[in-house]
């Protein structure tokens, strides 16, 4: 069973996020380019913007920023 070939399901693009809130995890990581998905969660939660710590490496990582070293060469933090 674990050998057989399964056929991938179709990604669903209806539980995509909305942009709005993957605008505001871009910004925020750029404003805070140290902190960690887990971090960014919490802190966008306090903000009243729930958005689970896989969405935020999802969306970092499809902006090729899913390192800190990434984003701080970005933004051009130091």
């Amino acid at each position: 069973d674990g050998l057989r070939h399964h056929v991938r399901r179709k990604p669903n693009p209806n539980k995509r996020l909305d942009k709005n809130i993957e605008e505001i995890v871009l910004k925020f990581s750029s404003d805070n380019p140290k902190y960690g998905n887990s971090r960014i969660s919490k802190e966008l939660k306090i903000q009243g913007i729930k958005v689970s710590t896989g969405s935020v490496h999802s969306i970092l990582k499809k902006h090729n920023l899913n390192t800190s070293k990434k984003r701080i060469k970005k933004f051009n933090h130091e």
